[in-house]
């Protein structure tokens, strides 16, 4: 008789399939993953108006952690870390920062389509920007505006969804249109 070790499969009931998923491929594709943002990172900080290696970029940031000889240009650490790796950083933020915004988007509405766009939340924000550049506010208010206007206006999609019972999509994407045409009515 001829038997296998299935200890290392588990089943994953989905909407509409099954999946057989092994226990350990989590980790290697978060371990894949990794490696993948890793060499990005490292592709992102050889790229620019300057020039350097990979085996420099990979020198400079060894160097932060271990005592090594140094056999590169100041030049080349300073546009490493003064300038390359802040902006790449702040970019990654500021991604990681829209997907969280968007997936808490989608679990708040239950839709996987829903986004700031289609819910008029977009319209809204707009909106508060363009009241605070009327009124001639600083900088830092136009955000604020922009933000508080936004959250207004999510607020208002919530309300209209739970009005029709949190269940009807359709009334969802309406409230968008009608943001639009409320917001931006000349």
């Amino acid at each position: 008789m001829n038997s296998k070790d299935y200890s290392d499969i588990r089943v994953e009931l989905n909407s509409n399939s099954i999946f057989l998923v092994k226990k350990n491929s989590y980790f290697i594709l978060l371990a894949m993953m990794s490696l993948i943002l890793i060499l990005t990172l490292i592709f992102a900080l050889s790229m620019g108006r300057y020039s350097i290696n990979f085996s420099t970029i990979i020198k400079v940031l060894i160097s932060k952690l271990i005592d090594i000889n140094i056999d590169w240009s100041i030049t080349e650490q300073q546009v490493i870390e003064s300038v390359r790796m802040p902006r790449i950083l702040v970019a990654g933020l500021c991604g990681a920062s829209l997907a969280l915004g968007g997936s808490a988007l989608q679990g708040l509405f239950r839709n996987p389509l829903v986004g700031p766009q289609v819910i008029g939340v977009s319209s809204g924000a707009a909106f508060g920007g363009v009241i605070a550049i009327l009124l001639m506010l600083p900088d830092f208010y136009i955000a604020i505006f922009a933000f508080l206007f936004g959250v207004i206006a999510l607020l208002v999609a919530m309300m209209i969804a739970k009005s029709g019972g949190g269940k009807n999509v359709f009334i969802i994407s309406t409230c968008r249109y009608c943001y639009v045409s409320i917001f931006l009515h000349r």
